[in-house]
């Protein structure tokens, strides 16, 4: 008998340990999706006028928080990124057409254009996701 109470108590906290560890992966995840749409919506604040350097500090941004998303989501089962990478991968080659301040100034609503479909499909996948235990 004192096997089987033993048992249960173990088998509980294990279950526990991987709820908790579950949910700490959704919430990393969710976390990670909401900064991604952050650092993709900083385009708007790119004109024109904006440097080089500004345009590659916000695509550095957005690369590092979707490198992260792609971490994350690995540990959450059955998430799914299909449409975000889609979204980026329209979002880099407008990036990519850019290579000096003269096509930065012809690109950029290319580009800004770009983000707005790419923070749609990062916020159309948060909606496929239960955030609503994390944050």
């Amino acid at each position: 008998m004192k096997r089987l109470v033993a048992f249960v108590v173990v088998a509980t906290l294990a279950l526990s340990a991987c709820s908790s560890s579950v949910e700490d992966a959704t919430e990393a995840y969710c976390d990670d999706l909401e900064t991604l749409a952050g650092a993709i919506a900083s385009v708007n604040s790119l004109s024109a006028t904006s440097s080089i350097e500004d345009f590659q500090d916000t695509a550095d941004d957005i690369s590092d928080a979707f490198d992260d998303v792609r971490s994350s989501a690995a540990d959450v089962e059955g998430a799914v990124t299909d449409e975000i990478d889609s979204a980026r991968s329209d979002f880099r080659d407008a990036v990519d057409d850019i290579d000096d301040s003269d096509s930065l100034s012809a690109g950029i609503a290319d580009v800004q254009s770009a983000a707005v479909a790419y923070v749609d499909a990062v916020n159309a996948t948060l909606a496929k996701v239960d955030c609503s235990s994390s944050s």
